[in-house]
């Protein structure tokens, strides 16, 4: 048993030892697509979804948390921000949308389209990696806002080595250039549609909160997202990377450092109490009863079975032989005379009134001289005997 607990014990401590080198180590950066806006890991959009009450004051910031079929209840002109990796809306979502473009509305997508919204448009990308440009040798990449509006015009330095697309081609008649890379590779644009106008961004990782915690480049995103008027925002969390997997129970307990390890404590401990438990249940105690007295129970039989005869002469003969067998027994005399010297034997050796032995065995001839005994007669001397009995001194 002892071997056995210190087996346990080593466990134990090996497992403890190792959650507190999982807790105590760093934690690894996620580098993983998301953009949505609860999370700070480097590629979540929390900072931007923060500053957007600074970029339309006093205008209502709502969210889109559902598919665009579902999009008729906002009424009014509005502004639309769409911030992802890739978009590919079907074709009832793209007609909806190009319908509320139509209507007034300001859709602002950061990220590549594909599908039927990009067909529509007449969009095609290009794709720029660093490594393979042969102006390698620069130190940065200038990114510039040429628009027609000179106050917000803008130029940011990038490290040359990025990688991003850019939009290789487009309808030229209702397209308007507001920004490129090194003036050449052209990531954001303007699409007039009827009373509103789409904005779209190729860089759309610029706008996450790797770029919004350095200042000099988060003046970029504001920039950007200052074409859009001042009026009431939606801001989408519907098409998002991180969506799929960020609404589950078991994601927000796994993706939190605490809970996770809360979790598999708790999950350890279940399987400690069901080897514990397992070991200390006790196995049934089966129920033994207590063996019966069965010589009580032929005593009664039989006396029944003398009552139901009526045999009181009988009863009475058995109740003075075994009266007689007590005094030659337990008080040594010898029964087989019972005269005067016997009485007075018996009355010092029990310590009864020698006129009381004398009543009981003058009680005792008269019964055993009469031919037929009734229940009264049986009673009283069963009752003298019994009182003997209960009064001798030994």
């Amino acid at each position: 048993m002892k071997k056995e607990y210190r087996y346990i014990t080593f466990l134990v401590l090996s497992i403890l030892l190792y959650v507190t080198v999982e807790v105590m180590k760093p934690k690894p950066v996620d580098w993983s697509d998301d953009f949505t806006k609860q999370r700070t890991i480097p590629y979540a959009t929390k900072i931007l979804h923060e500053e957007l009450s600074t970029l339309f004051p006093n205008q209502l910031i709502d969210e889109n948390r559902e598919t665009l079929f579902l999009v008729d209840y906002y009424t009014g002109s509005k502004n639309w921000l769409f911030i992802n990796a890739e978009f590919q809306f079907d074709e009832f979502e793209a007609e909806t949308l190009l319908d509320r473009v139509s209507s007034g509305d300001e859709v602002f997508i950061a990220g590549r389209l594909t599908g039927f919204l990009a067909d529509t448009l007449n969009l095609d990308y290009g794709y720029y990696y660093g490594g393979l440009d042969s102006t390698i040798f620069l130190d940065s990449m200038r990114l510039n806002i040429s628009s027609p509006s000179a106050s917000l015009n803008g130029e940011w330095k990038y490290d040359a080595d990025g990688t991003f697309f850019y939009f290789n081609s487009y309808d030229s008649s209702r397209t308007t250039e507001l920004g490129s890379w090194e003036n050449t590779y052209v990531n954001f644009i303007r699409i007039d549609l009827g009373e509103g106008a789409f904005y779209l961004n190729s860089t759309p990782y610029l706008f996450t909160n790797y770029y919004m915690r350095e200042p000099e480049k988060a003046t970029y995103a504001f920039h950007v997202l200052s074409h859009l008027p001042v009026q009431g925002t939606i801001w989408d969390s519907y098409y998002k990377a991180g969506k799929s997997i960020s609404g589950t129970p078991m994601y927000v307990i796994l993706s939190t450092e605490s809970l996770k390890y809360a979790w598999y404590l708790a999950l350890f401990s279940l399987f400690l109490f069901m080897i514990f438990k397992a070991r200390r249940k006790q196995r049934i105690i089966p129920i033994i009863k207590a063996p019966e007295n069965s010589t009580l129970n032929f005593t009664k039989t039989i006396g029944l079975l003398y009552l139901e005869q009526s045999s009181h002469k009988n009863i009475l003969e058995k109740k003075v032989r075994f009266f007689y067998d007590y005094i030659k027994n337990h008080l040594r005399l010898d029964t087989n005379e019972v005269d005067e010297v016997f009485k007075t034997d018996l009355a010092a050796r029990s310590g009864i009134p020698k006129k009381d032995i004398i009543k009981l065995f003058d009680l005792i001839e008269l019964t055993q001289h009469s031919t037929k005994i009734s229940d009264t007669e049986l009673k009283l001397v069963t009752d003298q005997i019994d009182q003997f009995y209960q009064n001798t001194q030994r």
